[in-house]
């Protein structure tokens, strides 16, 4: 998801400093990897957000890769994760960012390793705010903190402390269905989608811009509902670190997930990172800008598209045309968003492949994919 649900006007061309929304990405790479089909030449606009993508996608080795968002906050966490893998090993930088042990006191002592490597608003940022360190990085946004009361309530009120190891102790996908269906699906789970996650609630961590374009309170705690059963029904939970961070606050048992820390990924990051650029900008901005026309070839916009009015979504999509050479791709999602895509002449919807990479995104958050290519 974008950090573009602010609770600011969104007009600043140079962005605007918010609370860190995500300190992880939250969508399936490998529907971008798909997608996009880096290559060499390419030059890639991406959503920051937690840096997952833009770190994965960067270890395909493109020409240029740059990472936009609204709020600086998010560059901030990206430029602090670009300096970690540049100075760290990659058993250091996994623990430094929250995914294995280590004490609040060891990762301060590795933050400050990292000074050299950040610009001075970046190094402002993370001297004032030491303690988001503490429990690593990757943990410390908005919504991992959500995720974790998420995971708390899941354990203590609507099921047992068991719930967890059982996931994740289960062999079979029928193991899990079945699981699903006599123990997890009860009326307390469904009260508290109800309850907890709902529009209102989501709005007030996210922003008044949350869901103002999507749909109502019980349209989205439905949403969620059918999401999560078909996760549970279609892929094994203790295998998808994205639906157990979502759900629990925590990786799978055993292992990371982000992609970018993978032991065949890493070292190609790390010899890319001269190829990451971060801008703090509003993206409607940024490709409206002629010097930067047909530049850019491969470009991922997670769902901010929904964060676009109905009545500006035909200039966007002019302006979007105007931004890719010919040839360029697109890749956007949605979650419960109705919105229209008025598509000039020189765009189209790759329907077959925009259902194919629908139904291979792994997390509950999105209910469409959508590839656009220029011809």
């Amino acid at each position: 998801m974008s950090s573009l649900y602010s609770h600011q006007p969104q007009s600043s061309r140079d962005g605007v400093e918010l609370p860190l929304m995500y300190g992880q990405g939250r969508e399936d790479v490998r529907v971008d990897l798909n997608a996009l089909s880096i290559q060499p030449s390419d030059k890639v606009l991406v959503i920051s957000s937690g840096g997952c993508s833009a770190l994965r996608l960067l270890a395909e080795g493109p020409a240029l890769m740059t990472s936009i968002d609204l709020n600086h906050t998010q560059n901030y966490l990206l430029e602090l994760k670009r300096a970690a893998i540049r100075v760290f090993d990659r058993s250091t930088c996994i623990k430094f960012l929250g995914e294995e042990d280590a004490s609040p006191l060891e990762r301060q002592g590795l933050l400050d390793m990292l000074w050299d490597d950040l610009s001075d608003d970046a190094t402002a940022y993370w001297k004032t705010h030491r303690r988001q360190v503490n429990r690593g990085v990757n943990y410390a946004g908005r919504t991992d903190r959500l995720s974790r009361i998420t995971g708390l309530i899941l354990r203590y009120l609507t099921h047992s402390p068991r719930v967890f190891d059982e996931i994740m102790a289960l062999q079979t996908l029928e193991e899990q269905r079945a699981y699903f269906r006599e123990r997890f699906n009860n009326r307390r789970w469904r009260a508290f989608l109800r309850l907890c996650l709902n529009s209102y609630t989501l709005r007030r961590i996210y922003g008044e811009g949350f869901s103002k374009y999507l749909a109502d309170d019980a349209t989205l705690s439905q949403h969620l509902e059918r999401k999560i059963e078909k996760a549970f029904y279609s892929t094994m939970i203790n295998k998808n670190g994205l639906m157990t961070q979502l759900l629990f606050g925590r990786p799978p048992a055993g292992g990371t997930c982000a992609p970018y820390l993978t032991d065949s990924v890493y070292q190609r990051v790390k010899q890319n990172l001269e190829q990451l650029h971060l801008v703090s900008a509003n993206l409607l901005d940024f490709i409206a800008r002629t010097d930067r026309q047909q530049t850019y070839s491969k470009v991922t916009l997670s769902n901010v598209i929904e964060c676009v009015p109905q009545d500006a979504l035909r200039l966007f999509f002019i302006q979007l045309s105007a931004f890719l050479p010919s040839g360029g791709v697109v890749v956007m999602r949605s979650m419960i968003g109705h919105q229209k895509h008025y598509l000039p002449p020189e765009l189209e919807i790759d329907h077959s492949l925009s259902e194919q990479l629908t139904a291979q995104e792994q997390t509950y958050m999105y209910s469409n994919v959508s590839v656009i290519k220029k011809r």
